[in-house]
């Protein structure tokens, strides 16, 4: 009788065990997809309502252009309803590997018209990162005891990078790294329609998601921008991509290599810029998820992986660097610095870049601890003040989020001609002119515009349409999204730094596009119909 009293207490506490796991994981998915509901929502609501641009002296100060709001979402409108209404051109099932190949291949040639039209020298930290690699591999490291590396030591993954890509192929070859970045864009936007896939299994949202990749032009551009955030990307997304397959295998064996596969992807991509942390977050949460809802230990062993080498690929460039110099980098500008920045006002918009902490540091003889003390007395004076003006504070953070996230050329074209020397530019070339800034800049600017705001209605779309009924791995990506977010909430702003998390809305708009152009907007009137209806409504997605 006792042990059949002890198997029956033991069965009910699995059972209990069990169930609390799968409501914990039922209520964090949903937690997460109504949020995602909300945030991708606003940014929609904002994204229609304006357009920030940059003016065509290129300083870097984003400012509102009225027309260009009204002109676009005029035409995003009219083309979502042409999207909708239009049934006679139907959307082709084509395999997901030949739409990666042409999208490859559309990504590479583009990226490289992009650099031939405007091949200028690289300027700012760009060019302070190529050039310290140049110094790194021609030995000369008295330039390492200097301000900038000093105080930006996170800068030595891509020093050293540059250190042998330069060897390779001569430190002012431009063309060079530029087409490897062309390569590393086309790997992004490779593994982004293979997660596609995997997250919808529908090959009709995959071909929408492939014209979206196409149709985005800022990512392809940003091969041009000689700095580490596109190769970070294609690796964070190798990542991710290596996390799904871990999460629809049952082998353990392929559990574990997929497992390290997504260790390593992100090590090379933190390698190359630290911010690939904010994917790291969303990708360990998600390896949490899984072990809850598979109730498997290898999950959390891969989760342990990625949080290993992440500390190894933060530490082990500088490391390196210090190694090879005898320099030691122990003077790092404080993180806390760039959430003091994320709260002031600024010359440019709320939260963007100022000098002061810059200027401070030099100031005060590159002393890390003086900073921290200031960025926290800046911390503790605007926490207070926002505390005191509620309603400065929301102005100040809707501006600050706007700016970045409703400025749709995301800095491509800035980080080109911003900062150029007038004499770097070939004023022989009509197309580089016209981008400069004649019919070109502002076709692209629109162009841009309208594509922005069909992936935020898409996306937004999607989350409301099957907000019940998202499973955790399919959340994977807009969980980065909305950590990306918050990071540069909290942390200084640019509309280019969160170009990395906006990518990852266009399988959302892919399927968002999709289920409106299937049932129009009477869809939205969903619970009304019966389940029959509803069932073959959802039927091209995966999600139920």
């Amino acid at each position: 009788m006792f042990y059949v009293n002890m198997t029956v207490m033991r069965d009910l506490t699995t059972t209990n065990s069990a169930g609390w796991l799968h409501r914990t994981t039922r209520y964090g998915t949903s937690f997460i997809a109504y949020l995602s509901l909300v945030i991708v929502s606003l940014l929609c609501i904002a994204a229609l309502c304006f357009t920030f641009v940059f003016p065509k002296t290129y300083a870097e100060t984003p400012l509102p252009s009225h027309v260009c709001a009204i002109v676009s979402s005029i035409c995003s409108i009219l083309l979502l309803l042409l999207w909708i209404h239009y049934q006679k051109w139907t959307i082709p099932e084509i395999k997901t590997h030949s739409v990666i190949r042409v999208v490859a291949a559309y990504s590479m040639i583009v990226g490289t018209l992009w650099s031939a039209i405007v091949n200028l020298p690289p300027v700012s930290d760009q060019l302070f990162v190529a050039w310290y690699g140049e110094q790194l591999a021609k030995h000369n490291y008295q330039p390492f005891l200097a301000t900038y590396m000093q105080q930006f030591p996170h800068q030595n993954g891509y020093v050293l990078f540059y250190a042998g890509f330069g060897s390779l192929f001569g430190f002012s070859n431009w063309t060079a790294v530029r087409l490897f970045n062309a390569a590393m864009v086309a790997i992004a936007l490779g593994s982004l329609l293979k997660l596609t896939e995997m997250m919808f299994a529908s090959q009709r949202i995959v071909v929408i998601c492939a014209v979206l990749c196409m149709a985005f032009l800022p990512f392809i551009f940003f091969s041009n921008f000689v700095y580490g955030n596109i190769p970070s990307v294609a690796f964070c997304l190798l990542a991710c991509l290596m996390q799904q397959y871990a999460s629809q295998t049952k082998k353990t064996s392929r559990l574990a290599l997929y497992g390290i596969a997504c260790a390593l992807f992100l090590f090379i991509a933190i390698w190359f810029k630290p911010n690939g942390m904010i994917y790291l977050i969303g990708i360990e949460i998600t390896w949490i998820a899984l072990t809850l809802t598979t109730k498997k230990l290898m999950h959390s062993i891969a989760a342990l992986a990625c949080a290993i080498l992440y500390v190894a690929a933060s530490t082990l460039p500088t490391a390196i660097v210090s190694s090879q110099t005898g320099i030691s980098f122990d003077k790092a500008e404080p993180k806390i610095a760039w959430i003091a920045i994320g709260m002031q006002d600024s010359p440019l918009a709320p939260g963007w870049y100022n000098p002061y902490f810059t200027e401070q540091y030099a100031q005060h003889n590159n002393d890390p601890e003086i900073v921290d003390q200031l960025a926290r007395e800046v911390i503790r004076q605007r926490a207070e003040f926002f505390a005191q003006h509620p309603a400065t504070a929301l102005r100040f953070y809707a501006h600050k989020e706007i700016t970045q996230w409703a400025e749709p050329t995301f800095e491509s074209l800035w980080t080109v001609f911003g900062g150029q020397d007038s004499k770097a530019l070939d004023k022989d070339s009509i197309l580089q002119s016209s981008f400069h800034q004649g019919v070109l800049r502002a076709a692209y600017t629109l162009w841009c515009d309208i594509i922005q705001s069909l992936i935020y209605i898409g996306a937004a779309f999607a989350l409301w349409m099957h907000r019940k009924h998202w499973k955790p791995e399919q959340l994977a990506l807009i969980l980065i999204v909305l950590g990306g977010f918050a990071f540069h909430t909290i942390w200084e702003a640019k509309s280019d730094y969160v170009l990395p998390y906006f990518i990852l809305l266009l399988p959302y708009a892919a399927a968002g596009l999709l289920d409106l152009r299937t049932h129009g907007l009477p869809c939205l009137q969903l619970k009304h119909l019966t389940q029959s209806q509803r069932n073959k409504t959802m039927q091209h997605t995966n999600l139920d």
